[in-house]
C-alpha cells in the first residue's frame, strides 16, 4: 500500500541519515603481536613443565617398581 511504502522510505531515510552521521571506526585488533609472542613462550613453558612431570613421574615409577621387584626376588 502506499501508506506503508512510504512509512518504509521514511524509516530507510532516516536509518541512511544515522549511518552517515556516525560512521563505524574500526576496531583495534584483540591479539596484538605481542600477545602472540607471550602466548607462544608460555606454550613452550607449559609443555617442558608437562615433560618435566612426565618424566618425574616415570623415574619415580621405574624406581618403585625396581624396589618392589627386588623385595620379592632378593
Amino acid at each position: 500500500t502506499p501508506l506503508y511504502s512510504s512509512a518504509a522510505s521514511d524509516v530507510y531515510k532516516r536509518q541512511a541519515f544515522f549511518i552517515a552521521q556516525f560512521p563505524m571506526k574500526p576496531f583495534p585488533p584483540i591479539i596484538s603481536k605481542e600477545s602472540f609472542i607471550f602466548f607462544g613462550i608460555l606454550g613452550i613453558c607449559a609443555l617442558a613443565a608437562i615433560q618435566s612431570m612426565a618424566s618425574l613421574i616415570l623415574t619415580s615409577s621405574a624406581i618403585v617398581t625396581r624396589d618392589i621387584i627386588k623385595k620379592l626376588v632378593f
